[in-house]
């Protein structure tokens, strides 16, 4: 999936548009100006900086591979890719704290 197609979903789901995506990315110190959302997403800018990328990962809320990743389609994909390097004690761990949060939210 492109960036471009990955940043209008999840601006969709945030419902924020893009005086808010400016808004809230200069307060995090990486502004991204309405024109330069707009090339985002239509495509004709696609190279966007690390910390640009990691400045929307953390707005909305996603895996900062998910966006920066094209073989990567959804933000599951990117943490599983992630966990892809972690040994299996690190695994062992992860998969005890999601049981526990599981159990929480039952």
């Amino acid at each position: 999936m492109l960036l471009e197609d990955k940043l209008k979903a999840v601006q969709g789901r945030q419902a924020l548009d893009v005086n808010d995506i400016a808004y809230h990315t200069r307060r995090a110190g990486d502004p991204i100006s309405p024109p330069y959302w707009y090339a985002l997403v239509k495509g004709t800018k696609d190279n966007p900086s690390r910390r640009r990328i990691g400045a929307l990962a953390k707005l909305f809320d996603v895996p900062w591979r998910y966006l920066a990743d094209d073989t990567v389609d959804t933000p599951v994909e990117a943490v599983c890719a992630e966990a892809e390097a972690l040994s299996q004690e690190e695994l062992r761990q992860v998969i005890a704290i999601l049981q526990k949060r599981v159990e929480h939210a039952s």
